[in-house]
């Protein structure tokens, strides 16, 4: 016969431990929650090789804000953004937006797709990856750009057209089922 001490250590399998309160167990159980949710859309960090080249420069916080700004030719309510360049002479850019949810990565997408479909920017307009719905691809300035949203961060990447669809094999594929 197990002692109460005995009951009380073994190992949990989803019920209350004798003593445990249900309020307790509740408890456990949001916690558990609300860390996978902050870990699925907590900030990534910028890889150290992508394409088979180095990371050389990154830019984070505010400087990483006021470069995107630059680009957009105003100040922008940006998430948590990184810049890293990668390759001795840059040859690849990597811009990476983390967001509080998908729906609001998805509508910086959306909008920024729009905003490239109006003709006012330098970009060609936007085409869908064939095979890889959700994966935008365009040119303009810097080179081949392609764009797209997965697990709470959007990803814009630049170079040449071989090195940007190899860095995009390298980092998590769209949200499956997504369409803007």
């Amino acid at each position: 016969m197990a002692s109460a001490h005995q009951q009380e250590t073994l190992p949990d399998r989803g019920r209350p431990h004798r003593g445990d309160s249900i309020a307790r167990s509740v408890q456990r159980g949001v916690a558990g929650l609300l860390a996978a949710a902050e870990i699925a859309c907590s900030p990534a960090q910028v890889p150290r090789h992508l394409a088979g080249l180095h990371r050389t420069r990154v830019w984070t916080g505010a400087s990483a804000a006021r470069l995107v700004s630059r680009l957009h030719d105003r100040a922008m309510a940006q998430a948590n953004t990184a810049v890293a360049d990668y390759g001795a002479r840059s040859e690849l850019r990597l811009y990476l937006s983390t967001f509080p949810d998908n729906t609001a990565a998805l509508a910086a997408l959306d909008a920024m797709l729009r905003g490239i479909h109006t003709g006012k920017t330098p970009f060609a307009p936007p085409q869908e990856q064939q095979g890889m719905p959700g994966r935008w691809v365009t040119y303009g300035p810097g080179g081949h750009q392609m764009l797209w949203v997965s697990h709470c961060q959007l990803y814009w990447l630049q170079g040449d057209a071989e090195t940007v669809e190899r860095a995009a094999g390298e980092l998590p594929a769209p949200l499956a089922g997504v369409w803007t």
